[in-house]
């Protein structure tokens, strides 16, 4: 069964923490790409990443490089709401399922 992996700030990552999301990392600007290099090297092919809006454009270059599912979230200031996911053509539908 795939896993779900968060990566945001202490806010998003705990609200998710609270809506059952056992796999959730605290980052900022500056270790966004550390932790999602962990999260990758963690993960199973099959899993999913969801990284927050205020985080995604720091990591965008490695995002698109990957063949894993990695969406983008919107943040605890619900900034990214309406943004279009870049990450793959699926991205959308996995945001929608998630």
């Amino acid at each position: 069964m795939a896993k779900l992996y968060i990566i945001g700030d202490e806010l998003t990552t705990t609200g998710l923490e609270l809506a059952g999301v056992k796999n959730s990392y605290i980052a900022d600007r500056k270790s966004a790409e550390e932790t999602l290099s962990r999260v990758l090297a963690k993960s199973d092919e099959g899993d999913i990443i969801a990284i927050s809006h205020d985080l995604f454009p720091v990591v965008e270059k490695k995002v698109k490089k990957s063949e894993r599912i990695i969406v983008e979230i919107p943040d605890r200031t619900g900034a990214g709401e309406d943004a279009q996911t870049r990450s793959s053509p699926i991205s959308p539908i996995s945001t929608k399922l998630v």
